[in-house]
């Protein structure tokens, strides 16, 4: 009987592992490993020009979110150590050298907002309320406001954020990569009639998992990131962020993305009434945490965009994500696309993660503030000043300072970084171009207005018919003064680097369409 026990154990065990074994290789071709493996060091992170990053703290045990309170501190949810920790820069060196924990014995806890003298704190089986009435940086009550929501399955984060009349909203992700969930607070924003978590109803539905909440700070809306399914290639199903209205429908899990029809849940007409993204992005960079700048530390052209951490991809042969991008605002109106901020978690090997970016937050002094939940730190990236502008401003010529690509070849989207001494439609940068090293125009991208209260500023234009490995120059022209100032040469596939571009390079094309129209200045 033993024997035969043993034997039969040992079958189970081979017929796991060989259904293990074929699982992975069905889906292998589209698995990466190097977030499972991320080394856990301090990266070399690379921002625009005039930025600088700096580590302000380390030593942490898996940080998700993080906030300041209204005494300038940083509190964060360090989910690995089950606990909330306070961080403070004492002497003002942007560093912290004081930690002191909050609350502890908080199980996995990963978002927390402050709100009227208590921080709630968002854990898998709901939000829990911690009260310091003495004002010593020590948690003196907890209240449990919820904790009865799914813990099974994937996605068990939840984010509380509050709306401006006072509702408390939560975001409670699926218990899948795709299902009919059977509990409809899943895949969800929850609402409650106020603080104290009564009257619970659905707020917004079909998101499959929007970790990142955040209020937009003039209109008060809520907006979301949402991280779309898994198992459909490398380049579907785009990331996206949400504009989240009340009573609305975002699809899931028939619809992806408002556009697409789920290859297993989709159906004639599962698009129909569904929201559209405000934005999409790079499929499987797993969007987490968002937030609008609303200092004014950082130049003008940086002021009041969303900023957005890219977690990191699994689910993709390439790796991608493990960033900051910002979504611009024109005004009060979104851009369509995203641009890079902070990059270099994921190095140019493609191969070797330091970290993963999740929570973001802007500080009193004006800091953008990002951790990283696998390498346990905290950065810090503030604005210390920009010499290539400076030198713009006194040249009188107008300088490229950075090139990003997005897209595919031959219809390439470049994201052109330019500082210019513009005074007004007297003097103005009026268009930004790519160039052969022949000298041949291959496509300019002209600038409507004058730009006296955005410097640098960047604006995007395509498509780029060239190929990845093309050598190209990236110039811009200022009016009257022409051609001249810093440039930048090499190849989407190599990347751009600072070029001294001659006045009399190509001189010729100053008189070629497309020409700007008039100045609206």
């Amino acid at each position: 009987m033993q024997r035969r026990r043993w034997t039969i154990g040992i079958a189970v065990v081979a017929v796991l592992l060989v259904g293990g074994y074929l699982a992975y290789g069905a889906i292998s071709s589209q698995v990466n490993l190097v977030g499972l493996l991320a080394r856990g060091a301090a990266a070399d992170v690379s921002v625009p020009e005039g930025f600088e990053v700096s580590i302000f703290a380390a030593g942490l045990d898996s940080p998700r979110f993080i906030s300041f309170g209204p005494q300038g501190k940083l509190f964060v949810a360090e989910r690995g150590a089950d606990r909330i920790v306070v961080l403070e820069d004492t002497d003002g060196d942007g560093r912290s050298d004081l930690q002191q924990v909050f609350a502890d014995n908080i199980t996995k806890p990963h978002s927390l907002v402050f709100r009227e003298g208590a921080w709630y704190v968002g854990v898998p089986s709901g939000v829990i309320r911690l009260t310091d009435y003495d004002g010593d940086g020590k948690a003196d009550e907890r209240t449990s406001l919820i904790d009865d929501y799914p813990t099974s399955g994937t996605h068990t984060t939840r984010t509380v954020e509050f709306l401006n009349d006072g509702r408390m909203v939560v975001s409670v992700g699926s218990s899948c990569n795709v299902c009919e969930e059977k509990d409809a607070r899943r895949a969800a924003v929850l609402v409650y009639d106020n603080a104290a978590a009564e009257g619970e109803k659905l707020f917004a539905t079909g998101l499959r998992n929007a970790v990142g909440l955040t209020l937009h700070p003039d209109t008060g809306e809520l907006w979301a990131t949402n991280n779309g399914r898994d198992l459909m290639g490398d380049d579907l199903p785009p990331e996206t962020i949400y504009l989240v209205r009340e009573g609305a429908d975002y699809g899931w899990p028939g619809c992806i993305s408002g556009r697409i029809l789920d290859p297993e849940y989709g159906y004639e007409g599962a698009c129909d009434n569904v929201e559209k993204p405000i934005a999409e992005m790079q499929a499987h960079s797993a969007p987490l945490g968002l937030v609008f700048y609303e200092g004014d530390a950082f130049p003008e052209p940086y002021r009041d965009d969303l900023f957005i951490a890219y977690h990191g991809s699994w689910n993709r042969s390439t790796p991608t994500g493990y960033k900051v991008v910002r979504l611009p605002f024109e005004g009060s109106e979104p851009g369509s696309e995203v641009v890079d901020f902070a990059t270099g978690w994921l190095e140019e090997d493609l191969e070797t993660v330091t970290g993963r970016p999740v929570g973001l937050a802007v500080g009193p002094d004006g800091a953008l503030y990002v951790s990283d939940d696998s390498g346990g730190f905290i950065y810090r990236i503030a604005y210390t000043g920009n010499e290539d502008l400076e030198a713009a401003q006194m040249s009188g010529s107008s300088d490229v300072l950075a090139v990003r690509v997005a897209g595919e070849p031959n219809a390439y989207q470049f994201s052109v970084e330019v500082a210019s001494p513009d005074t007004g439609c007297d003097q103005y940068a009026d268009w930004w171009e790519v160039v052969s090293e022949e000298g041949e125009l291959i496509y300019r991208r002209t600038l409507l207005h004058s730009h006296i209260d955005e410097q640098p500023f960047t604006r995007s234009g395509g498509p780029v018919p060239i190929g990845p490995d093309a050598v190209v120059i990236v110039r811009a022209h200022m009016y009257p003064g022409g051609y001249g100032g810093r440039a930048m040469r090499g190849s989407v596939a190599d990347g751009f680097e600072a070029w001294d571009a001659a006045a009399d390079f190509a001189p010729e094309l100053e008189k070629a369409a497309p020409q700007p129209p008039a100045c609206a200045f």
